[in-house]
């Protein structure tokens, strides 16, 4: 069980990073994420969605996503796909137990970023 576990962290980590890399041209490390979090976090979305992880409506946060990507301008785009990026990276740092206890699971965390490829690639 414990090996399957970390496959996934490890998968989802390289589907993170990859569409990182082709949208943004940098990988996502914790140092990177520092950085880019202390960029974007004036944003709207940035706050509003990291407020709802924090009280743990993951759900909620997630639906706010792809809310806002299918309503949003296109200038406005890149924005909303990095801080959905961070979204799924920050939880994909969360362990096990605090996913569970937040009504999540890696297994969603990856449907997630499936759901995000479709939509950007």
């Amino acid at each position: 069980m414990y090996y399957q576990e970390d496959w996934l962290l490890r998968q989802i980590n390289s589907v993170i990073n990859t569409l990182a890399v082709l949208f943004t041209g940098k990988k996502l490390t914790s140092e990177s994420v520092k950085n880019i979090e202390s960029q974007i976090s004036y944003s709207e979305y940035y706050k509003k969605i990291f407020k709802l992880v924090e009280i743990g409506q993951i759900h909620k946060a997630e639906d706010m996503i792809f809310s806002l990507i299918e309503n949003i301008e296109k200038e406005n785009q890149s924005e909303i796909l990095l801080v959905t990026l961070l979204f799924y990276y920050n939880l994909n740092e969360m362990s096990d137990e605090e996913l569970v206890k937040k009504n999540f699971s890696r297994n969603e965390i990856m449907e997630g970023i499936e759901s995000i490829k479709k939509l950007f690639i």
